[in-house]
């Protein structure tokens, strides 16, 4: 629908032609379909770039801290004083002092020695990610922990509203957010719904996460009282998870039995079906969910996990909201309109 607006320096020409009474060359017919082409080829680019564009999360290690203390630096400017005279003025700018951490996939080889020896400067492996941080997470951070960050990827299901997992009933469940990074390099990765008390393992979840992070998991647990269409219902709120998501939900009763397993995830079937039976069969109530984490750790490492290739969902084409269309071609006049009107300006300037 969006090239439609292509058709618009023809009508405008024939507008021209009729009521202006001005004739418009084909230099400047074609001069503005070019304008026009270049100004929906840039709203589409641009609309379907923001729609498709999602984040993963990674997982791995605090490499490396660095601390750049408060400097002085020169800044120039080219300044005109007329067409052929410019000069430069320059002035000096103060850098407040910058604390960062790096993260990154694994430690340095030489980790233990540099961990005693470490005098503040940035040790990371190389394509580690620097991040701003506050002095006082600068002071708190602890070499060597368990770390996550957010990676972009082009995410096709996000595209149209026809795709996959799209109609989700919003009223019969609350939407669960996906987990969330908090401190700058943490993740709490288990989520409790319906007001359970249990025991925190989060930090044996990003412990798991960023030593299996060769296979590149996303693993989380959610605890709810829902039934067991509660699963269906969030991987359909999510549009299915991330490629690398492998999320399990266990459904307990009031006394913290397990009534359920199940997984959003994109296939890996056999590591599902492994860590359902594993939970039911070993962990049974929560009491014993301390023993979640491994049993996940051991199955992901034994079996394997395999992140879904989005790239199969490359056919889902983009669907345009009416508001768009109409931008596209209000723009496509407005552009056109200025072109002619250049166009004729410069012919009484000749």
């Amino acid at each position: 629908m969006q090239w439609l607006a292509l058709i618009i320096p023809f009508v405008i020409a024939i507008l021209y032609k009729v009521k202006a009474h001005r004739d418009v060359t084909w230099l400047e017919y074609f001069g503005a379909l070019a304008l026009s082409v270049t100004a929906v080829i840039t709203i589409t680019t641009l609309y379907t770039y923001g729609l498709g564009k999602d984040e993963k999360l990674v997982s791995g290690y605090v490499t490396g801290k660095q601390f750049i203390p408060e400097h002085q630096i020169t800044v120039c400017v080219p300044v005109s004083y007329g067409k052929n005279c410019t000069t430069t003025q320059c002035h000096q700018e103060t850098v407040p002092d910058k604390y960062s951490l790096f993260v990154g996939l694994e430690l340095p080889n030489d980790w233990t020695r540099k961990k005693d020896s470490y005098n503040g400067d940035m040790f990371g492996t190389e394509g580690d990610h620097g991040i701003s941080i506050s002095k006082k997470e600068y002071t708190n951070l602890i070499l060597g922990d368990y770390s996550s960050w957010l990676e972009y990827f082009d995410n096709p299901l996000r595209k149209s509203k026809s795709s996959l997992y799209r109609n989700v009933d919003k009223e019969k469940y609350p939407i669960v957010p996906t987990p969330e990074i908090y401190e700058r390099y943490k993740v709490n990765r288990l989520t409790i719904l319906n007001s359970i008390v249990v025991r925190d393992i989060n930090p044996l979840l990003q412990e798991l996460n960023s030593k299996l992070n060769y296979t590149a998991v996303n693993c989380g647990v959610i605890i709810t009282t829902y039934p067991d269409d509660f699963p269906q219902y969030l991987e359909n709120s999510w549009h299915g998870g991330n490629p690398n998501d492998f999320v399990v939900v266990i459904g307990v009763d009031d006394q913290k039995n397990i009534k359920y397993v199940d997984t959003v995830a994109w296939g890996n079937e056999y590591l599902k079906i492994k860590v359902k039976d594993d939970i039911l069969n070993k962990v049974k109530n929560l009491d014993k969910m301390n023993d979640i984490p491994q049993i996940l750790y051991d199955n992901i490492k034994t079996t394997g996990f395999t992140p879904a290739d989005f790239s199969k969902f490359n056919y889902i084409k983009t669907q345009f909201p009416m508001w768009l269309l109409a931008l596209t071609y209000i723009l496509t006049i407005i552009v056109t309109v200025i072109y002619l009107e250049w166009s004729r300006g410069n012919e009484y300037t000749e």
